[in-house]
């Protein structure tokens, strides 16, 4: 089908998204097999459906699964999502790559608690240690593109994060770990969560203060300039999340004050390690008013304040430059509702947003010559889900207007059908990434790019404990956005670099018999040789793209010895990558290193309530036999791959008290 008889349907229909979160009252622990596949999610649709049945490729991991895991922050979660993968951008910060796609700058949004995380500037999204695992209740993932529900900053996936909240979690939860390498300290995080309800209110307060360093090995830059990352290459973070609900007015608060120190800026190793900050306040004002029980409509408000890749220029030095902008954005909505029955649901509405960045060292912005910019941006949206004995059909679109680049409409349709133990799924969806402040002050004629992803999944329950589900993928993605970094001039631009893409496939079997269950998921991208984006291309081979593996396998086992006392070995396997490793300045020639294949393999012990009635003790290695698991730089640049942690033991404590 071409995307102009797609774009020609969906204007017949209004769609979009109401994006709240299911309260799951069973335990994981508890939950079979069909129970599990039968969870409901509402992330990829507008009213509660099934995970055979909603409309996206979504992955859902629950609380008890994050603490089977011993993660320490969201980045360990993730690996063990299909698909996805880390990259290393500049001045040391972490990202994710979606299918071979470097994801990082605006393609993958992060949602917690509804709030956008995506920070203004770049539209980055920094993981490693600024969001603590503990502290999470559920995580619904759609491993595809989102832009036709939530904008223009989820391109290629969304990551919806519900932390723990008082209708699951009434009391106080304490929670304290440490991990080590073998030359040095790898980690402390702290948390603390209290939480209460009654008939007129509930309430919820997460406090995290987080250290860390980013690794214990050298890295050595691409001129072969080298230094010890154990010694300087800190991590500090510090957030807090507030949730208030007052008699169904709704109010979410998230404050975070994130940290990098790293000697490894852009190509060359600086002198000593210089901290890169951001700095952010979100808050959410929500109420659903209901009029009757088919209609219902949900307005909200927010505010931002940030200041992300900050560096004020404390060390007084020449050698890195000031870098210091503040942006504050005022965003309101309005969702409509209306269930006409449990076959038909429609969603539309709209929103509004105002960005207004401010350079505090009165550097002026190159697109106004002014030392502030202002980005102004509507969107009108909507969404329908029609339930049929033949299938369930979704389709929907969403309009955007911006003050600076140009307008944009992307549509969806979905297909879906589960009978007995089979479920199919058929997805064609249109996205954009939207250009982002400094996007548009480096190139004032950047657009947005556009990318188109068909999708197909089925799925079998072989048996009572056991499934298996497969989904094939074809996403192309044109005016694709790139970085670039100009070392002479010291300047970052971006422009619109031409076709870029993957294809592949993703499957996961598992287990599932009460606490006893296992998953092994494989994923596999080729570019088919189509992407004509240079920044991203692999000479060596023109079938893979910088960075991410082609092959990737993530296994786990979750063995309950008795009730309070569970081990779970994983594995991770990734395939050969390639990236940039050396450079030569007078020939201005980049090397480019394959990098083999390798594998982590970690061990990680449960105990609960073994020693004391409320307490829960966590034991783990990861990384047992010391591979070296590089993240490399997933774009045509100059920071050499980051060399990957060594063995890490890790312990946690976690105390639980319940209010009556």
């Amino acid at each position: 089908m071409k995307i102009t008889k797609l774009i020609g349907v969906c204007c017949f229909v209004i769609a979009f998204l109401n994006v709240q979160a299911q309260t799951d009252t069973a335990s994981f622990n508890e939950m079979s097999l069909e129970q599990l596949l039968n969870v409901e999610v509402s992330v990829a649709s507008s009213t509660n459906l099934n995970n055979r049945e909603t409309p996206g490729i979504v992955s859902v991991i629950t609380a008890e699964e994050i603490e089977a895991m011993n993660a320490t922050d969201i980045t360990d979660v993730l690996k063990r999502i299909p698909g996805m993968e880390l990259g290393c951008d500049v001045e040391g910060v972490l990202g994710l790559g979606i299918r071979g796609n470097w994801a990082h700058e605006g393609k993958v949004l992060l949602l917690i608690n509804g709030i956008e995380m995506n920070e203004s500037l770049y539209a980055t999204l920094p993981l490693e240690h600024n969001y603590p695992a503990d502290m999470i209740e559920k995580i619904e993932i759609i491993r595809g593109p989102g832009s036709a529900m939530y904008g223009g900053a989820a391109a290629y996936a969304v990551i919806d994060v519900r932390l723990k909240s008082a209708n699951k979690q009434r009391g106080i939860i304490a929670n304290s770990s440490i991990s080590a390498f073998k030359n040095a300290l790898a980690s402390q995080v702290n948390n603390i969560y209290v939480g209460n309800k009654t008939s007129n209110y509930s309430y919820s307060i997460i406090a995290n203060r987080t250290t860390a360093i980013r690794g214990n090995r050298y890295f050595t830059d691409v001129y072969g300039n080298a230094y010890d990352m154990a010694k300087e290459s800190d991590i500090e973070n510090n957030l807090m999340a507030i949730n208030l609900n007052v008699r169904g007015y709704n109010i979410d608060v998230v404050f975070y004050d994130y940290n990098i120190f790293s000697r490894d800026g852009y190509d060359a190793i600086f002198s000593q390690a210089y901290y890169t900050g951001f700095k952010a306040g979100h808050a959410k004002l929500s109420k659903k008013i209901e009029l009757n029980e088919k209609f219902s409509f949900t307005p909200t408000i927010g505010y931002k304040n940030e200041k992300p890749w900050n560096f004020n220029d404390d060390y007084d030095t020449e050698e890195y430059e000031p870098f210091d902008i503040t942006v504050t954005e005022w965003r309101s909505g309005i969702s409509f509702t209306y269930c006409q029955s449990e076959k038909f649901n429609l969603v539309c509405g709209g929103e509004m947003n105002n960005e207004k960045a401010v350079d505090n060292n009165g550097e002026i912005f190159s697109s106004n010559n002014k030392t502030s910019i202002t980005n102004n941006n509507a969107a009108i949206y909507a969404q329908g889900v029609l339930k049929t004995n033949l299938a369930n059909f979704t389709i929907g679109c969403r309009a955007n207007f911006n003050s600076i680049y140009e307008n944009t409409f992307v549509p969806r349709i979905g297909l879906t059908k589960a009978w007995e133990k089979f479920h199919l799924k058929a997805l064609l969806s249109q996205a954009y990434r939207a250009p982002s402040i400094q996007n548009t002050d480096a190139n004032t004629s950047i657009q947005p790019e556009k990318s188109l992803t068909a999708e197909v999944e089925i799925g079998a329950q072989l048996t009572n404990n056991l499934s298996i589900s497969v989904n094939g993928f074809d996403m192309s993605t044109t005016k694709t956005i790139v970085y670039s970094y100009d070392d002479v001039d010291d300047d970052d631009n971006y422009l619109n670099a031409g076709k870029s893409g993957t294809r592949g496939f993703e499957t996961e079997l598992k287990f599932k018999n009460k606490a006893n269950y296992f998953g092994i998921a494989y994923s596999f991208y080729s570019t088919g040789k189509q992407s004509t984006v240079e920044n991203y291309m692999v000479p060596q081979n023109a079938d893979m793209q910088l960075a991410f593996p082609a092959h990737k396998i993530y296994g786990y086992v979750n063995i309950s010895l008795n009730s309070k006392l569970h081990v779970q070995p994983q594995l991770e396997f990734k395939g050969p990558r390639y990236g940039i490793t050396s450079y030569n300045e007078e020939t201005d020639e980049r090397y480019y290193q394959k990098i083999n294949a390798m594998a982590v393999c970690n061990i990680m012990i449960n105990s609960k309530a073994l020693l004391a009635k409320n307490l829960n003790i966590a034991f783990g290695v990861k990384n047992i036999f010391n591979a070296n698991d590089v993240l490399i730089q997933p774009y045509y640049d100059l920071h050499a791959p980051i060399p990957g942690k060594s063995r890490e033991a890790i312990l946690k404590l976690t105390y639980h008290f319940n209010f009556k």
